[in-house]
């Protein structure tokens, strides 16, 4: 073999793996890649060192050819790296931190280009692009917030407030735009049920331009923009007000109360006109643990009760009302929570808006699913780690058929649905997940924005699926309380 070729096959592997080495290491810790240069970096280093003596070898034989091996193996790499390093969303902003003992948020929104992160004692509106606040409104008084409407209508939301110590009887229309108070009207307290009920989740709604809110016996509907009465409707006999939520923009859901020993019943609305549709009385006793309305059209119902013979179930009614499908949410050693979990531990988050991990898209339930293996502790010099499985999982709402499963990095600590897209964050993973086929259409790394291991942050999508806002619970200590990446 003549000298040159020889002298370009020995410098070949140290320009690949001192590549990879180079490149890998910048990439990595610079935050500016996915996580394929990592490895790259890791196999150069070791690769560097055991080729060094072919290098000299090489150079001893023909140095010009031997450069010529070093730029080839550097191309080689290169295209290598290019080919199979994975997305990454680079932080494109990170509020301050709260100051510290400042309080919880509760719950957060998405309109527009804004981000709201709601606190007990105050909100915050973010502007997506570049992070500047846009306003800030506190709650009149001393009052907290202590109820929101899950979805927000022609940029307007609610907020309930009371005293710190008192019931929840107050409600304002926020404009989220402009943090600009419209009107402020009186709810029900809820006082049926034993034990201090602190702050309301989902008994206050918007949609189709009307803010429902509860009464002592019922509900009324008003005017979004101006507080007008439109309509209102009584609950069943002696029950009250329990539940109430938007499944879409055109129909609220309510569920009424009716005591400890009888079915809460379930009632829709159009939103707009008050129209009576369908009329429920869900297959459980007294308020259960959990009664979440994922969908109104399928109309769609988690129940959660705490009894062994209770039940626990995803619901789904046809257009008359009759069940039509039951997803149990038990079947062996896999359970379906609608409540971030790490394994079978429960990590709530949000005390007012909670976060859910169950979402309805189309003609199918994903959610996430967890098993008691799913908790990994190892030990090594450093001391003892703990780590988390999680998974995915996708159920037909029309024979209620398991669809798919999909693994996730770690525990599912966030799902969403923008548009129809549905998104996971589990980790520093951020996933856009096909709803029919479980396939990860993007898998994306996070940067300095990844959750903490025992963190249920909130995701919202927007830039068209390629910008990404992430609200914590907590934003005096490691995390921040809002930040913003950018697929790359």
């Amino acid at each position: 073999m003549p000298k040159g070729d020889r002298a370009v096959l020995l410098a070949l592997p140290f320009g690949t793996f001192g590549t990879g080495l180079t490149v890998g290491s910048v990439l990595t810790f610079g935050d500016l890649s996915g996580r394929g240069p990592g490895w790259f970096a890791l196999v150069g280093l070791f690769g560097t060192l055991f080729t060094i003596p072919l290098l000299a070898r090489a150079i001893g034989t023909d140095r010009r050819f031997a450069l010529v091996g070093l730029l080839a193996g550097g191309v080689l790499c290169a295209g290598l790296m290019y080919a199979v390093t994975g997305e990454d969303a680079p932080t494109v902003w990170r509020a301050a931190h709260d100051d510290p003992g400042s309080a919880k948020a509760v719950g957060s929104w998405r309109d527009g280009d804004l981000v709201v992160r709601v606190r007990l004692d105050r909100l915050t509106a973010y502007r997506v692009p570049d992070g500047t606040v846009a306003w800030r409104w506190t709650p009149p008084g001393r009052d907290v917030v202590c109820a929101m409407s899950r979805t927000t209508d022609a940029h307007t939301s609610l907020v309930g407030h009371a005293p710190e110590d008192g019931d929840c009887d107050q409600v304002t229309a926020l404009r989220l735009d402009s943090g600009k108070p419209l009107w402020t009207d009186p709810i029900a307290p809820w006082n049926d049920m034993a034990g201090e009920y602190t702050s309301r989740p989902d008994v206050v709604a918007v949609g189709n331009g009307t803010a429902v809110l509860p009464t002592r016996s019922g509900w009324r509907a008003v005017g979004l923009a101006d507080g007008h009465e439109r309509w209102s409707a009584r609950a069943d006999g002696s029950c009250a007000p329990l539940l109430t939520s938007t499944g879409s923009a055109e129909a609220v859901v309510t569920v009424a109360y009716c005591g400890t020993d009888r079915p809460p019943v379930l009632h829709t609305y159009a939103a707009g006109t008050g129209r009576s549709g369908l009329r429920v009385r869900l297959p459980a006793r007294g308020a259960p643990d959990e009664l979440i309305v994922l969908a109104s059209d399928p109309l769609t119902v988690w129940v959660k009760e705490s009894t062994i013979r209770g039940t626990q179930a995803v619901l789904r009614y046809d257009r008359r009302g009759k069940l039509s499908t039951t997803i149990p949410l038990r079947t062996g050693a896999l359970e379906l929570r609608a409540t971030p979990s790490a394994g079978t531990l429960d990590r709530p988050a949000f005390a007012v808006r909670p976060a859910r991990t169950a979402v309805v898209s189309g003609d199918t339930l994903i959610t996430s699913g967890v098993r008691p293996g799913d908790r990994h502790i190892s030990s090594g010099h450093g001391g003892t780690s703990v780590s988390y499985g999680g998974r995915l999982v996708a159920y037909s709402l029309t024979d209620g058929h398991e669809v798919w499963r999909a693994g996730t990095r770690s525990w599912v600590q966030a799902l969403t649905v923008h548009g129809d897209q549905v998104w996971v964050l589990s980790g520093d993973q951020l996933a856009q997940v096909a709803p029919d086929t479980g396939r990860f259409v993007h898998d994306i790394l996070l940067h300095s924005l990844a959750p903490d291991t025992y963190t249920s942050p909130d995701l919202w999508v927007t830039g068209g699926g390629r910008t990404y806002a992430i609200v914590n619970e907590d934003g005096t200590e490691g995390q921040r309380p809002v930040g913003v990446a950018r697929l790359r």
